[in-house]
Parts: structure tokens; C-alpha cells; sequence
């Protein structure tokens, strides 16, 4: 995974909810208006048995993404989600959704799907 020079990811952990929670709000505000993101949510993530979890973070320490992978059902389908911070995150949008999917051993099922799914919404 090749984020820009002096960014990191590291695994999220539960401690990193309220700063996962900023840039999911904030990525909701850019792309439909209002919040639709809680802390609950996040939390219910964390607690998938088989959930894989990091955060980005800027060169100043900042959380700007959360990338999770879960599969709920432990079935053929697994999800694969990168919430940013629509600003700040922009950097750690296509290196986070490649790293995810090597991480399950998928690939994206066109060229652009990579970039499709990174977009935000202004």
C-alpha cells in the first residue's frame, strides 16, 4: 500500500472511534447533506468477529480515513468500505481500497473500479 510520503495506516482500534466518527461525518456532509454516521456504527463494526480495520493517518497525526473489511454472514460476499474525510482524506483513497482488496485476495471486478469507488461526491 503507497500512501503519499510521511502518511501511515495503522489498525484501528476502539479507541479511534471518535476520530473515525469526524471523518465519516464529514464525508457524509460532502456527499449527502447530513450526518448518517454514529459512533454505534462504527462499534458494530469493530465487533464483526472476522472484521479487518485500519486508519490513515496524515503527516500530522491526523485520522483522515477509516478502510474496514467485513464479512458479516461469513459467506461469498465480503465488504470492502473506505470512509474520508472528503478534504483531508483524498490522499489515502485509492492506496486504502487496493490494500484492502489484496488483503481478502480480490481484485476489483472492472479497471475502474478502484477509482470508482474512491470518488467524493461535492
Amino acid at each position: 500500500m503507497e500512501l503519499p510520503a510521511g502518511w501511515h495506516v495503522r489498525p484501528a482500534t476502539l479507541d479511534d472511534t471518535p476520530a473515525i466518527l469526524a471523518a465519516m461525518v464529514a464525508s457524509d456532509l460532502a456527499t449527502i447533506g447530513e450526518p448518517d454516521s454514529s459512533a454505534e456504527d462504527i462499534v458494530e463494526i469493530f465487533q464483526e468477529p472476522d472484521a479487518e480495520s485500519v486508519v490513515a493517518l496524515a503527516p500530522d497525526g491526523t485520522t483522515v480515513a477509516w478502510a474496514n473489511v467485513i464479512n458479516p454472514n461469513r459467506g461469498p460476499r465480503t465488504y470492502v468500505n473506505v470512509f474520508s474525510h472528503p478534504d483531508l482524506g483524498a490522499p489515502s483513497h485509492r492506496p486504502l481500497l487496493a490494500g484492502l482488496y489484496e488483503s481478502v485476495g480480490m481484485s476489483p471486478m472492472y479497471e475502474g473500479d478502484i477509482y470508482e469507488r474512491t470518488v467524493v461526491a461535492r
